[in-house]
């Protein structure tokens, strides 16, 4: 047991910001799990997730902001939680192949709290959800996987998948198929759940666009982030820029370095756009590769 939980820790400390994200998602919904289980047989129904960490939809929100953000670690079963977050890991590892983990962290929070602005607005805004005796709160990572899984379908729309019993698809397809379930399951129950889906789809689409166009939306997301993983730690930010330049440089020549690197990068992108990331040389893949470090 001790070799098991020794490996998991390891696994922890040296994964990317996918799998940080990941175990702490498992983690927390195994031991809220246990804790209303033990409540339960202490005849006791109250559930820590809906009670304290859910995402209500009416005037408690005022009284527990935080819930913003955490609904988005509790689950309400295991299937809920296991489609989660393979399609996390499926999204994240392609996402890790073209852009940062900064980045990747920027999208999955952006998803997940506007996806939450688009629950509470939904439920107060829709008339559906005018039934006076019904109280609606949110839990589940669904909004910001989908603001992954679409932000990185909109980088690169022409990434080809092979599939189990499906073949090859193209990302933008099995995006899209995702996207259309939310649409078809709408009226199906759990309405406000698929609003914060949709929400994280909108805002994975505009922060690749805006990044498309060099401008980062969810800078602000990384840099509060490090400011406040820096109160608790006296170690450099593992989201932090890891440069610093110690000797001099000729600016002109490093400003026109990285121009001509930057191009060749738009370029590159460009050419897995139209063709798929299969159509690269292997000295272009070996470059993205150095490039996205």
């Amino acid at each position: 047991m001790d070799d098991i939980i020794g490996r998991l820790k390891h696994e922890f400390s040296k994964g990317t910001v996918l799998i940080k994200i990941i175990y702490l998602n498992v983690g927390v919904f195994v031991l809220s799990q246990v804790i209303d289980a033990l409540l339960h047989l202490l005849g006791n129904n109250y559930s820590i997730s809906n009670e304290l960490f859910s995402l209500p939809a009416d005037i408690e929100l005022l009284f527990q902001p935080w819930t913003i953000l955490t609904y988005s670690v509790f689950h309400s079963g295991l299937g809920h939680i296991f489609f989660n977050m393979v399609i996390l890991y499926l999204g994240g590892q392609i996402f890790l192949q073209y852009l940062s983990q900064k980045q990747f962290l920027s999208v999955y929070v952006l998803g997940v709290i506007v996806g939450g602005i688009f629950f509470v607005l939904g439920i107060n805004l829709f008339p559906v959800f005018d039934n006076p005796i019904a109280s609606y709160s949110l839990i589940g990572a669904s909004a910001g996987v989908m603001a992954v899984l679409i932000s990185i379908a909109t980088y690169v729309p022409n990434y080809s998948l092979k599939l189990f019993l499906v073949g090859n698809v193209k990302l933008w397809q099995l995006a899209l198929f995702f996207l259309f379930l939310d649409f078809l399951n709408i009226n199906n129950g759990n309405e406000g759940g698929h609003l914060s889906h949709l929400g994280g789809a909108f805002i994975g689409y505009i922060y690749s666009k805006q990044l498309q166009k060099h401008t980062d939306i969810g800078l602000w997301v990384g840099n509060l982030l490090d400011k406040i993983s820096s109160l608790f730690s006296k170690n450099r930010s593992p989201f932090q820029k890891v440069y610093k330049n110690k000797v001099p440089r000729n600016d002109y020549n490093f400003n026109m370095s990285k121009r001509d690197k930057e191009a060749q990068v738009d370029g590159i992108l460009d050419k897995i756009s139209k063709s798929g990331y299969d159509s690269l040389s292997s000295e272009e893949k070996d470059f993205l590769f150095k490039a996205g470090k």
